[in-house]
C-alpha cells in the first residue's frame, strides 16, 4: 500500500497543476510603444526631391516697334537724305570778272551770262530730329551743272568772250518741322546757302581766232524755303520729294526726288 501511494503521488500532482498551466497569461502593450520600439518605414526615409532644372530659356516677348508710318514719339534720330535735283538759276544776278585769265588781254572785264540758265545735281546730307516734329539742324551739300551759252561780247584789242556752261557747289543749313500722319510725314522748312559758281568762258581774236577756254568763279550766299513729303516704305528708309524757293540770292525755283533715312 505504502508503495502504491508513492507511484500514484507524482500523478496527482500533476492532475493539480494542469489548471495553472492552462490559465492564459494576457500582456497590456503601448499601442505606441517606445520611440526606440518603432518599426522602420518598410520604403525607407523619406529623401527630399529637387526640382528638375529648366534648360530652356526664359520666354522674351520681342520688342515692339511701331508699324512703318507711325509716330515714334519724341526721341531724338539721326537722319540723311540722297536726292536728285532741277533748279533755275540767275545767273544775271552775279557779276563774273576777269582776274587772272592766261589771255591777259581780258583781265578786268565783265563777261556777259545769260540772265537765267537751268542746272542738275546731286545733294546728300544728314542731321538730326530732337522730336518727332522738329528737325535741326541739318547740314547738306549740293553740287550740279548746266549749259550757259551766251553771245560773243567784245572785250577789248580785238577780243570776245562768250559764256558755255557752268558748274556750281553750295553747302545748305536747313531746319524745320515736320509730322508724321500715318506712313506720310508732310515738312516745312527753312534754309541758309553760301556757294560758289565757275563759268566756263571761251575767248577768240578777231584776227588770231580761238584763243582757248578761261574759268570765271564767283561766289554767293542765299536762303529760301523748300516745302515736301516723305513717304515712308519700310522701317528707316523713305521716298523725299520736294520743292524748294529762293527768297534771296541768284538760286530760283527747284525740286529734289530722292531717298530720306531715319536712324537711331
Amino acid at each position: 500500500m505504502p508503495r502504491t501511494l508513492a507511484l500514484l503521488l507524482p500523478a496527482l500532482t500533476t492532475l493539480v497543476a494542469l489548471p495553472a498551466l492552462a490559465q492564459p497569461q494576457v500582456e497590456t502593450l503601448d499601442p505606441q510603444g517606445p520611440a526606440s520600439a518603432q518599426r522602420p518605414d518598410p520604403q525607407g526615409p523619406a529623401i527630399a526631391q529637387r526640382p528638375a532644372l529648366d534648360t530652356h530659356p526664359p520666354h522674351r516677348p520681342p520688342p515692339h516697334r511701331p508699324p512703318p508710318g507711325a509716330d515714334e514719339g519724341d526721341d531724338g534720330a539721326s537722319v540723311a537724305s540722297y536726292t536728285v535735283w532741277g533748279s533755275g538759276f540767275r545767273l544775271g544776278a552775279l557779276r563774273f570778272r576777269f582776274d587772272d585769265a592766261e589771255v591777259s588781254g581780258v583781265n578786268g572785264s565783265t563777261l556777259q551770262v545769260p540772265d537765267r540758265a537751268n542746272l542738275g545735281g546731286l545733294s546728300f546730307g544728314g542731321g538730326y530730329r530732337p522730336t518727332s516734329w522738329l528737325r535741326l539742324p541739318e547740314v547738306r551739300l549740293r553740287f550740279g551743272g548746266g549749259g550757259a551759252s551766251g553771245p560773243w561780247a567784245p572785250m577789248g584789242a580785238g577780243l570776245e568772250a562768250r559764256s558755255t556752261r557752268f558748274f556750281v557747289g553750295a553747302i545748305d543749313l536747313v531746319a524745320g518741322f515736320e509730322h508724321a500722319l500715318g506712313r506720310v510725314t508732310p515738312f516745312l522748312r527753312g534754309y541758309f546757302t553760301a556757294g560758289f559758281a565757275t563759268v566756263r568762258a571761251e575767248i577768240r581774236h578777231a584776227d588770231l581766232g580761238a584763243l582757248g577756254a578761261e574759268r570765271v568763279r564767283r561766289g554767293w550766299l542765299g536762303a529760301g524755303v523748300e516745302a515736301g513729303f516723305i513717304v515712308r516704305v519700310g522701317d528707316v528708309a523713305g521716298i523725299h520729294v520736294a520743292y524748294r524757293g529762293g527768297l534771296w540770292g541768284p538760286e530760283d525755283h527747284s525740286v529734289s526726288v530722292g531717298m530720306a533715312l531715319v536712324g537711331d
